[in-house]
């Protein structure tokens, strides 16, 4: 008679049992026999002993069996910020018109945000969990790193909530180690109709030319 046979897939995460169909139909697989083959092969994790009973109950011969299943490592995630706000001015198409005239007029819009709004929330670092094969070697995670907190101008962070508030009406700013709402917005250029119009609550220098009609 065939030997009982027990395979292996996906790096020892999977673990498959094959009754050979006994040239004898008045024998019976003992359980005490299986579990015997079974532990010998390794597998301590995951096993499945119901579907293993099932096989031998059921005489389930000469098709491989899922029986164990080890179980799959979680990398940790790292922590991230999350902005309520475009970090980049948004730049809109100019509007055709239907005379066929282009209406440059509102392509440029200034991302604002008014006293004490949210404008960002940091979520913490997730540690991830050990992982283990079938034949119980521990499969170690991807570490979880938190991020450095941001030196903040014109912003506060709470941290009962983990969130980042306004401390006054203006543009946020996404800087190099740096979350900065700025009271001020400068023009480092000549504002005219193809600049389009300009939304901003605070104060706007311009240090080009402000052409007529703009």
């Amino acid at each position: 008679m065939a030997e009982i046979s027990i395979t292996f897939a996906d790096n020892d995460m999977k673990a498959y049992l094959m009754l050979p169909e006994p040239e004898d139909d008045t024998f019976d697989y003992y359980s005490e026999e299986v579990f015997t083959e079974i532990k010998k092969k390794g597998i301590s994790q995951g096993l499945d002993k119901e579907t293993v009973m099932d096989m031998i109950q059921g005489h389930v011969y000469n098709t491989p069996v899922l029986i164990a299943e080890g179980t799959p490592v979680i990398d940790g995630i790292d922590g991230y910020f999350e902005y309520m706000f475009s970090q980049e001015e948004s730049h809109k198409k100019p509007q055709i018109l239907d005379d066929g005239t282009v209406d440059y007029s509102n392509i440029n819009s200034v991302g604002t945000v008014s006293k004490n709004d949210l404008i960002a929330t940091y979520h913490k670092a997730i540690p991830g969990h050990f992982g283990s094969t079938v034949k119980g070697v521990l499969l170690k995670p991807k570490g979880a790193r938190e991020h450095q907190m941001p030196r903040l101008i014109g912003c506060r962070f709470d941290k009962k909530t983990n969130n980042f508030y306004s401390e006054e009406d203006g543009k946020v700013e996404v800087e190099p180690g740096k979350i900065v709402v700025k009271s001020t917005l400068e023009i480092n250029k000549n504002v005219n109709q193809t600049y389009g119009n300009v939304f901003f609550i605070g104060d706007i220098i311009i240090t080009g030319n402000v052409e007529s009609g703009v």
